[in-house]
């Protein structure tokens, strides 16, 4: 075999091996909960660097992102709270056999990275702690946000309502932006899914809060019905259970369901 014909033959074949790996390539569109956007940020990059998809992903507040999926818009993943993605099946929106439970999501408070670490542990230290604040930030309750909703219930139970509402403070909008009025000093105190308060740099997470005051949201993906690329979107999706990925969750405050299970399985 000459040169000339070895170097063509290389050519052609680098050339079928490029048109064939564009041809299984997908684009893959994902929304999502700012909940998992720290894990997406890590998790999305790795997945299209191992599987040569194209992997996006848009994110922002639970009920608008599955007021989307119920709209009908063309997404191969949703990821989202449990109770949301199950309302979404029954009404026909979203594939049933595709739904995979990933993490549990707890709230919690967090404070800027060196300040005073109050203790929250338990009901009476709790109650002091909210009423020592200056300032606590949080969702706003109207925008449906559990987290925020939950506090305003766990203040009624301390019976300091009057008391929280009067620390409140927010920024227009709220949402995950909310914890940086600890950066700015104009709280020092907030509460949100932990996940959702380590997306602003600076902050540290206070120690668990009392059991009968915790909440914990199941956060799931799956496939709507909408879905172009339906076996692309089921590999991300397997993707998200290895071990690398539950190292992702776990690092950014969520408490991963498969590692889990497969602990359990092999005892």
């Amino acid at each position: 075999m000459n040169k000339s014909f070895a170097s063509r033959l290389v050519a052609a074949l680098a050339t079928l091996l490029a048109s064939s790996t564009s041809a299984v390539a997908a684009e893959i569109k994902v929304l999502s909960t700012i909940a998992f956007q720290s894990v997406f940020d890590t998790e999305i990059p790795a997945f299209n660097r191992s599987s040569g998809h194209k992997t996006s992903a848009e994110f922002g507040g639970g009920t608008a992102m599955a007021t989307r999926i119920s709209n009908n818009e063309v997404v191969d993943v949703y990821f989202g709270a449990r109770q949301n993605i199950d309302a979404l099946v029954a009404a026909g929106k979203v594939r049933a056999d595709s739904v995979v439970d990933l993490a549990r999501s707890p709230v919690g408070f967090a404070v800027k990275q060196g300040a005073p670490r109050p203790d929250v542990s338990a009901a009476d230290t709790l109650k002091r702690t909210l009423l020592a604040s200056r300032g606590i930030t949080y969702p706003d309750p109207a925008s449906g946000s559990p987290s925020a909703n939950h506090l305003v219930r766990v203040a009624g139970q301390l019976g300091i309502a009057n008391e929280l509402q009067a620390r409140t403070r927010r920024l227009p909008g709220g949402g995950a932006a909310g914890p940086t009025m600890l950066i700015t000093g104009e709280a020092d105190l907030a509460f949100q899914q932990n996940c959702e308060l380590l997306l602003t740099p600076g902050v540290e997470l206070l120690g668990p809060l009392p059991t009968e005051f915790q909440l914990i949201t199941i956060m799931s993906v799956a496939v709507p019905v909408t879905a172009r690329e339906p076996e692309a979107a089921k590999a991300f999706i397997k993707y998200l259970q290895t071990p690398a990925a539950v190292a992702v969750m776990n690092r950014w405050g969520l408490e991963p369901i498969v590692a889990t299970a497969n602990a359990s399985s092999a005892q």
